[in-house]
């Protein structure tokens, strides 16, 4: 490809974007233009023993090793102090029990943020967006059965793992939080429903 040309739509994408009020396709003209900086996003991870893995697959073993013992604890013992707490418990009379309406799911969808990520699904807030009425009336019988079963779509338990780093050090020893990232309509069905 012809480097003026491709500079050409580069700055055509961006100014595009300036008119709208929408600086996401100026930032990616940029990183674009600036090229890779960041080293490779594995890193150097170490095994438990400190020895440093040498394969993508023992990297990969690592990194599961890791948020298996990190998220997964044992069981805990029931309490009947909270047991008792709960069975003593009143209703809070200003949380609705009713199914949620076909109005508050259009203005969940219209709340969502554009550019953040994609949850498990693989569906964007701009797809959403995108298609808003069909959309959330679909989505609005997905709430509702639910609502009314108490059954969740298996999809809305699954989500992605991104671990995020304390500094510039990439080892699996700075990691400092992993962040989950669930599909969108399991977190607009949580945010309308409670």
């Amino acid at each position: 490809m012809d480097l003026e040309l491709f500079y050409g739509k580069l700055a055509d994408k961006a100014e595009s974007g300036f008119k709208k009020n929408n600086l996401r396709p100026a930032y990616l003209a940029i990183k674009r233009l600036r090229g890779s900086t960041r080293s490779n996003a594995n890193g150097s991870v170490a095994r438990s023993d400190g020895s440093l893995c040498n394969t993508p697959a023992e990297i990969t073993e690592r990194w599961r090793e890791h948020y298996q013992n990190s998220l997964n604890h044992s069981n805990v013992t029931p309490s009947a102090d909270l047991d008792d707490f709960a069975d003593s418990a009143t209703p809070d009379v200003t949380v609705s029990e009713d199914v949620p309406m076909l109005h508050k799911v259009t203005r969940a969808i219209r709340r969502l943020k554009n550019g953040r990520a994609a949850g498990a699904d693989g569906i964007t807030a701009e797809l959403l967006k995108g298609a808003e009425k069909p959309i959330s009336k679909a989505l609005h019988k997905v709430i509702t059965s639910v609502w009314s079963t108490g059954r969740v779509p298996a999809e809305w338990k699954e989500g992605i793992i991104v671990s995020l780093y304390k500094g510039k050090d990439r080892s699996l020893s700075a990691v400092a939080t992993g962040r989950f990232l669930f599909c969108l309509c399991r977190e607009k069905y949580l945010h309308i429903s409670f």
